[in-house]
């Protein structure tokens, strides 16, 4: 991602970065390690259900905002409408 949009010249810089983060971190790669969503996991018996679980929370707070996104916007969708069709009706009314 930081090669494709330019903020790390080469994949080697891109690597070197990404070694100096896990020293920082502590982790070694050595053991099967991975992150996802910017948290540790062992690659180990566990692994697929932790990945699952972060899957499934992500997933849940992805709805949670989909639909405070549609409960503040449905009313304003409602009042445009309804005021819309009684413009239509008002300039053009039934015979």
């Amino acid at each position: 991602m930081d090669i494709a949009s330019g903020k790390v010249s080469s994949v080697e810089e891109a690597l070197e970065s990404v070694t100096q983060w896990m020293k920082r971190l502590g982790v070694s790669g050595e053991n099967g390690e991975a992150f996802v969503n910017g948290k540790w996991y062992e690659i180990g018996d566990n692994f697929l259900r932790d990945f699952q679980n972060e899957a499934v929370a992500q997933m849940q707070l992805l709805q949670e905002l989909v639909s405070a996104l549609v409960f503040c916007i449905s009313p304003h969708i409602f009042l445009w409408a309804y005021y819309l069709i009684v413009c239509l009706v008002y300039l053009h009314p039934m015979p």
